[in-house]
């Protein structure tokens, strides 16, 4: 599977809910692209980190859509 998916091109959505507070992920799912590459991209998503918001609201999280372009080798 290692093989075939590092033989693998094309882009991978990643919907991500991240906290404003430490700017960090707290979910990842890729959500379109080659089943190949959805664990490598929800990994990357997942270290991704963000500029923390300062919020008086109390806890409060953001979700986006990020997107993962790999290249076949």
């Amino acid at each position: 599977e290692a093989a075939r998916a590092a033989k693998a091109g094309g882009k991978v959505d990643v919907k991500v809910v991240v906290d404003v507070a430490t700017g960090e992920v707290v979910s990842a799912d890729a959500i379109s692209g080659s089943p190949l590459l959805r664990d490598a991209a929800e990994e990357a998503a997942r270290h991704a980190r963000f500029a923390p918001v300062r919020y008086t609201g109390g806890p409060a999280r953001v979700w986006g859509t990020l997107v993962y372009e790999f290249v076949a080798n």
